[in-house]
This record gives structure tokens, C-alpha cells and sequence, in this order.
């Protein structure tokens, strides 16, 4: 609870009767260790916001700032490490994690989430958004989908943006029309740990004729990354999203479609873990956005939502613009590769994210 925070003393050590044991990752070797600051219990009974990078929760009009660390790491995304006593996050109700920093979460009781944690990436920004532990250096070379190749003028379109990786490949964007080369596909990376998340797509290329100005779609931002270590129990009945993000379709005049974010890490260490029936963990990559034509923007591809089925890509509202490709994964397996963007008389949506 709130009001609990602020009264516990967190910047004194933890107890001595603390037991040790090994969180997932190498993040935190001891946590025990007088530097993570005494242990709280943590209650979330509104919707909350967690900054990590400060540490500060932010709850029913109140902050306070959680026992524990950052640790930095050489071409990963920093970790907000929280310490807690036991976790509870209410049905309803939801915490949301903002901020650059991947979050651990040591909980040296029990943890139980009826409610939903989520680190999933926001709707596409002209300037982005950071997400949890997305986008870390390791998707600047390979990993991010790539942007789609501005036409040369007159009737030629934009190439789609490919659509960003991790678990498993993103997808091509589409060759625009003229022969414009589309964005490529992001690789997958090598496992979630250390813990980090995914990568984004690529944007779509401009239309580039006289006066049209920017006309690519935006790409997806990655999915962020959290994970819980607890020493007792772990029960799940709500969800745990860290999505990556749907692209936008590329603007009137054949612009490209943004390619979509590939979906980042779920992780639960615990003693036992439930995941009760009304339980789902997903962390889908987006899909890639429509293309737009000559008279019509392109669609931008549906949110992601916490379902079964493979993230929509945006497709319908142009008429000669190519379909955005789906985004890869299943809540609970590695993502598929995303489709490619459809080739059509006009520009080609980007690629959906793997």
C-alpha cells in the first residue's frame, strides 16, 4: 500500500533473518545485499505508474519511491531493480512500467497478480516513446527492422519498413512500386537474458515528390521487459503484457507502411508459479502498416491486444497500397516471423514484427 511505502524506512538494510536465493539473471547475485534498501510490502489498488528510472509509483495522486537499484550493464538496457516484501496487484487494476530501464522485481515473499502488469510499447510518436528495456544497443545492428527506401519521384511509392526482431525474425516490408527497395527484416537475438526486450521496426519510406514532404509510416516500438523473482509463490490470474508496438500506414501520396515492434520478455522465478485459468501473458510482436496510394492513406495496424491470434497488420483503406504484414507470436511462444507486406499496384505495407 501506498501509505505503507512512505512509512517504511527503505534506505536502511534489510533484515538479518533475509534468505537468500538466486533470482533469474545475474543482475542481482545477492538479495540480501544492504544496498537494495529495506523491503516493502507493495499493494496496487488503483492503477498505477512505476517510473523506472527514478523508482517513484505513482498512485491515487501520491509518489513514492521503492526500495532498490539500477544496475548498468556494457550493450544492455539498465535494470530497476524493486524490493519487496510480497506484491499484490488487485483485479482491475493495472501497473504500468515507464522509462528506459528493464525492471527485476525481488520479492522476498510471495507474489500474486490478479490484476495486469504491463511494459508494452505505446501507439507510434514522431519522437519515441521509451519503453522498458526495448531498444537497447543490441538492436542497432541487426536486430531493428530497417527503413523502407524513399521513391524517386513521380508515380513511384515508398518501401515498407521491416518489421523489428527478437525471439524469432521480423518481417520484410514490401517492395514499392517502381522497384523501390523495402526496409529488411530484423534478426532475432540470441535468448531474453540478460534480461532486455525487443526491438523496433523500421519506418516507411517517403513518397519523396515536390512538396509532399513525409509520407512513411511510423514504426512500432519493441516490447519492454520485466521479470519477478520471489522466494515463496507466484500466482498469475491476470495478465502480463509487454508487447511491441503497431506501425502506422503510410500517408497519402504512397508512402510506405511503418513496420511493426517485436514483442520483449516475460520472465516468473518463483518457489512455485500458478497460472490460473483466467491468466494471459503475451508479448506479440506488432503488425506493419498498411501503404498509402495516390488518394488515400494507408491503415495503421489494429493495437495489440492480449489474444491469441497473431497481431492484425493494417490493410483496407488504400486502395492500391499493400497490406502491413502480422505481427509474429502467440501469448506464450517465441514469435513467429512476420508476413511480409502484400504486393499490390501501389506501394507495399511494412513487415509485422517478429
Amino acid at each position: 500500500m501506498v501509505d505503507a511505502m512512505i512509512d517504511a524506512r527503505i534506505d536502511g538494510p534489510p533484515t538479518a533473518t533475509c534468505t537468500k536465493w538466486t533470482p533469474v539473471d545475474d543482475v542481482v547475485p545477492d538479495p540480501c545485499a544492504a544496498t537494495l534498501g529495506a523491503p516493502v510490502d507493495l499493494v496496487i489498488s488503483s492503477n498505477a505508474v512505476l517510473n523506472t528510472v527514478t523508482g517513484g509509483l505513482t498512485m491515487n495522486g501520491s509518489t513514492a519511491v521503492l526500495p532498490g537499484i539500477v544496475v548498468s550493464r556494457a550493450d544492455r538496457p539498465p535494470v530497476r531493480v524493486l524490493n519487496l516484501k510480497s506484491l499484490q496487484v488487485d483485479a482491475g487494476r493495472a501497473l504500468t512500467f515507464t522509462g528506459p530501464h528493464a525492471v527485476l522485481v525481488l520479492v522476498h515473499g510471495n507474489a500474486t497478480v490478479s490484476g495486469t502488469i504491463n511494459a508494452s510499447a505505446p501507439a507510434p510518436a514522431a519522437t519515441p516513446v521509451p519503453v522498458p528495456g526495448a531498444d537497447s544497443l543490441r538492436c542497432s545492428v541487426a536486430r531493428k527492422g530497417k527503413d523502407g527506401t524513399a521513391a524517386n519521384g513521380g508515380n513511384d511509392g515508398g518501401g515498407g519498413g521491416g518489421g523489428g526482431a527478437f525471439g524469432d525474425d521480423g518481417g520484410d516490408g514490401g517492395t514499392g512500386r517502381g522497384g523501390t527497395a523495402k526496409g529488411a527484416k530484423g534478426v532475432k537475438d540470441d535468448g531474453a537474458f540478460p534480461l532486455r526486450g525487443g526491438c523496433s521496426g523500421g519506418r516507411g519510406g517517403d513518397d519523396n515528390s515536390a512538396g509532399n514532404g513525409d509520407q512513411g509510416g511510423l514504426p512500432g516500438g519493441g516490447g519492454g521487459a520485466f521479470a519477478i523473482s520471489a522466494l515463496g509463490s507466484i500466482t498469475v490470474g491476470g495478465a502480463l503484457q509487454a508487447n511491441g508496438g503497431a506501425a502506422t500506414g503510410g500517408n497519402v501520396q504512397r508512402g510506405g507502411g511503418g513496420g511493426g515492434g517485436a514483442g520483449g520478455t516475460l520472465a516468473l522465478d518463483g518457489n512455485t508459479v500458478a497460472l490460473l485459468a483466467s491468466s494471459a501473458l503475451c508479448a506479440k510482436g506488432g503488425g506493419g502498416g498498411e501503404a498509402g496510394s495516390s488518394n488515400t492513406s494507408g491503415q495503421d495496424a489494429p493495437a495489440v491486444t492480449c489474444v491469441l491470434a497473431r497481431a492484425g497488420g493494417g490493410a483496407g483503406n488504400s486502395m492500391n497500397g499493400g497490406d502491413g504484414g502480422l505481427g509474429g507470436s502467440t501469448p506464450t511462444s517465441v514469435g513467429d516471423n512476420g508476413l511480409d507486406g502484400e504486393t499490390d499496384l501501389g506501394v507495399d505495407g511494412g513487415g509485422g514484427g517478429g
